[in-house]
């Protein structure tokens, strides 16, 4: 079926795309008893990765951050990615009230420090603590 993804739940239940992703401006989610979240795009760019590379890998600092995170409601997965064959941080809240309910931010690198520096340069310098299903200053044309 293309355009289409299975969700958790009825086994006969099929959402298109469109009714599942969510939007920066309304964050609508699919009207299931599965909450579906989404990922946040990758809005890296050449000039980011070449700032990543030169900020020193500061494990008190990250380790601060998180404790600001974690009291914020947030949590924090970490793991191997088998698929990307890098380690990667994801970051979430269950916070309904958060600006970032719903969405997902992920972090990648060749260690988990990296992926963790990745991650929190995102959140903290990237997107300000706000997240958006669109890149950053996508602008619509109508």
């Amino acid at each position: 079926m293309p355009n289409t993804k299975r969700v958790r739940g009825d086994s006969n239940e099929v959402l298109s795309k469109k009714s599942w992703t969510a939007n920066s401006e309304d964050k609508k989610f699919p009207d299931t008893k599965w909450r579906k979240s989404v990922f946040v795009p990758d809005v890296l760019r050449k000039e980011h990765y070449e700032h990543l590379k030169g900020l020193p890998l500061n494990l008190e600092e990250m380790f601060l951050s998180l404790s600001k995170l974690f009291s914020d409601g947030y949590q924090v997965t970490m793991r191997w990615d088998a698929y990307n064959s890098c380690h990667a941080v994801w970051l979430s809240t269950r916070d309904e009230d958060s600006t970032n309910y719903g969405l997902i931010l992920s972090g990648r690198g060749s260690t988990p420090a990296k992926a963790l520096r990745q991650l929190l340069f995102l959140h903290f310098e990237v997107w300000s603590g706000e997240w958006s299903a669109t890149n950053p200053g996508t602008t619509i044309d109508d």
